[in-house]
């Protein structure tokens, strides 16, 4: 079956951030406009701060604005490899962003897979966006290459183990991936030319993670897009 192809979005140094914060605002705008609230996962990696910074920019219904998470490395809340540090320093610290509204993953607890399970009975039924990097590796959220939890299809959060540091991980399911109305993954940087290749060329087939993500948006620069 021929693999789908992500709709590819270039960018120039320094506009990133801002690009990323205006799809996001339409989307969430619409959901709120449909349904009176809007779901928005984020995740971690060193580029999804741009986003945050833009985004606390814009004049949106932050009231009707839930933030979940993708995925969370195992350490403390206030680490600085925690994914919702980052969100809770440059998102959740604003005044008009209701703290109360974003549901963080508790993963410094010592029992990995009840965390998981408490999460899973608290997600919502679907992202109406879900915020993504791509990783060196090709990995998205909490997902590896070859990890077993890339065939998961019963369960929505799982515990997982990875060779990356930090080694435990709670993360989403490639279904949860997969129904989130949409799906925007950051990809720019030279580093990431050769997951960007593998990613669109369907290497590894089912053990790359990024296939999950392939019926998004990708945004990606002269860098990632280099051979």
């Amino acid at each position: 079956m021929e693999l789908a192809r992500p709709e590819l979005v270039l960018v120039h140094p320094g506009q990133l951030g801002r690009m990323v914060a205006l799809r996001i605002a339409e989307r969430l705008q619409a959901a709120v406009k449909q349904r009176g609230v809007a779901t928005l996962a984020l995740s971690g990696g060193p580029q999804t701060p741009w986003v945050y910074r833009d985004l606390r920019e814009l004049a949106l219904p932050w009231e009707k604005i839930e933030f979940w998470f993708t995925d969370e490395r195992c350490v403390p809340e206030r680490h600085p490899a925690s994914n919702w540090y980052a969100a809770a320093d440059l998102l959740f610290s604003d005044i008009r962003i209701r703290a109360e509204g974003a549901f963080r993953i508790e993963a410094e607890r010592p029992d990995h897979e009840e965390v998981a399970r408490e999460y899973e009975e608290r997600l919502p039924e679907r992202f109406d966006v879900a915020l993504l990097e791509l990783g060196l590796d090709g990995h998205l959220a909490g997902l590896f290459p070859n990890s077993p939890a890339l065939r998961e299809r019963e369960r929505r959060v799982v515990a997982v183990e990875t060779a990356a540091k930090p080694h435990h991980r709670i993360t989403v399911t490639p279904p949860v991936l997969e129904s989130s109305g949409e799906l925007l993954v950051l990809a720019t940087g030279r580093d990431r030319a050769p997951a960007l290749r593998a990613a669109l060329a369907g290497e590894l087939g089912d053990a790359l993670p990024a296939r999950c993500a392939l019926r998004g948006t990708w945004f990606v620069d002269a860098g990632s897009r280099a051979a």
